[in-house]
């Protein structure tokens, strides 16, 4: 368990390792991870799981998944920025 992020790390090191991203993988890992979040209930609450397959990251086996930041359009400075609120066409200058 990482002590600061309060996530149980599990390392698949051998056997599975997901074909794609998608649905098998995240049943594989969901079953996996509610179980030990049950376990971990009893010695420490652990807020999560984090899966390593042979000690890499998901990102690592399929890179083209791996999420791009986004870019920030807003310009510091700018005498024009504008905050809008999430109510109906309300704005403030």
């Amino acid at each position: 368990m990482d002590l600061v992020t309060r996530m149980v790390i599990v390392d698949v090191v051998r056997g599975y390792v997901p074909a794609s991203p998608g649905a098998e993988m995240e049943d594989f890992e969901g079953g996996i991870t509610n179980d030990l979040l049950e376990l971990a209930r009893t010695v420490s609450p652990a807020s999560g799981a984090l899966f390593r397959y042979g000690g890499k990251d998901l990102y690592h086996l399929f890179p083209s998944e791996q999420p791009v930041p986004p870019k920030s359009t807003f310009q510091r400075g700018a005498s024009d920025a504008v905050a809008v609120s999430a109510g109906p066409r309300q704005w403030k200058p």
